[in-house]
């Protein structure tokens, strides 16, 4: 939608004027106005913040200066990289318009330099940060850290864990049971919690189907391709093989499970079917990532065709 067709476009360019297709103009800005804005979830609030720091830059105020405060570090996180992206494009288009302020250039060029100087985060990150600046006025050690350190916060995790897992075992033990039946121990769990416990912003997805899905189809077509293709790599993979994760390897790496694994569990055949993912567009001699791009030469494969025939049968475009 077009800013300039809300209702509300007025009130929008005196607070912080955004357009997604052109430099909105700063005619109607009001820097130094404060501004309390009530709105639904969806109707732009982010938005509007983020062109209320570009304008702000824009008309010289540092970007140093200027401070952010979400509800959430996840938020936080999203703000941070709105606000690159918005000064990058404000950049690009003062660049290529000819009456552009070369004044309000250099200001967005120099507010991209300090972007991390600028505080985008919880209240508590934001008090955390005047305390460490100014420990002694606060009446605090100046080796102040906020919270527990990294070894505490580990140990109070593990016990939590382990906790949790005593009283899943004790009131709940058709749960385990259910987990070990798809192949996983529960002890393989600890990682994800320790995930969800540094990013306590995650929604976890835990809404999955009633049972696995049966995978044994997908496992015998890769079963068919690697067969077919394996014997094409070079015998010295030290010299020849491509990088961890492009084509050659990943080849290896699943001829090795089917050799040694039985995968007959949804686990061990979801693993094998992962060293696939994301190789069929990432991996192409297309490619001008030459960290990539090399994995498909002739000189990976023992026929100079092969390359063009992988390109085209296993990593269709």
């Amino acid at each position: 939608m077009n800013p300039s067709s809300l209702p509300d476009d007025e009130t929008r360019q005196r607070i912080g004027p955004w357009s997604p297709d052109e430099l909105p103009s700063l005619a109607r800005f009001e820097p130094e106005t404060n501004f309390p804005v009530r709105a639904a979830a969806g109707s732009g609030k982010t938005t509007a913040l983020v062109a209320r720091m570009v304008g702000l830059v824009r008309r010289g105020i540092p970007i140093d200066d200027c401070a952010a405060i979400p509800f959430t570090r996840k938020a936080a996180s999203e703000m941070k990289a709105r606000l690159y992206t918005e000064l990058r494009t404000t950049r690009r288009r003062l660049d290529t318009q000819a009456e552009a302020s070369s004044t309000q250039q250099r200001h967005v060029g120099q507010a991209l330099s300090d972007l991390p100087r600028c505080f985008i985060g919880t209240i508590h990150g934001f008090c955390a940060r005047l305390l460490r600046e100014h420990p002694l006025a606060a009446g605090v050690p100046p080796d102040f850290v906020p919270g527990l350190d990294d070894r505490d916060r580990e140990d109070l995790r593990q016990r939590v864990w382990q906790d949790y897992l005593a009283n899943v075992w004790e009131t709940s033990s058709e749960q385990v049971e259910h987990v070990a039946a798809l192949g996983i121990e529960p002890s393989e769990l600890n990682h994800f919690f320790g995930q969800l416990c540094r990013y306590p912003d995650l929604d976890p997805y835990v809404d999955g189907p009633d049972h696995p899905p049966d995978l044994s189809s997908a496992i015998e077509t890769l079963r068919e391709k690697v067969e077919r293709w394996t014997p094409a790599l070079p015998d010295d993979p030290g010299t020849a093989d491509a990088k961890p994760g492009t084509a050659a390897s990943t080849l290896r790496t699943a001829r090795r499970m089917l050799e040694v694994r039985p995968l007959d569990d949804p686990a061990a055949q979801a693993e094998l079917i992962e060293l696939f993912d994301g190789i069929t567009t990432a991996d192409t001699r297309k490619s001008t990532d030459t960290t990539i791009r090399g994995d498909l030469t002739k000189s990976h494969w023992r026929d100079q065709d092969l390359a063009d025939r992988l390109d085209t049968e296993l990593l269709p475009s």
